[in-house]
């Protein structure tokens, strides 16, 4: 009875195994999808400007 314990053990570690990165996948596209959505709602949020020109002309 033991040794069949010690098989069913391990099957449930490797299914457990198989889910945890599927979770993982799952997580990682979602974050993806967040951050696109975020970037066609508002594009140009994400620039960056490093100065400014003014027109000096009157």
């Amino acid at each position: 009875m033991g040794k069949e314990i010690v098989l069913w053990n391990k099957q449930i570690d490797q299914k457990l195994a198989g889910l945890k990165i599927d979770i993982k996948r799952d997580m990682n596209g979602v974050s993806k999808t967040k951050t696109t959505v975020q970037r066609y709602t508002n594009p140009y949020e994400s620039m960056q400007t490093d100065g400014m020109f003014y027109d000096k002309r009157n």
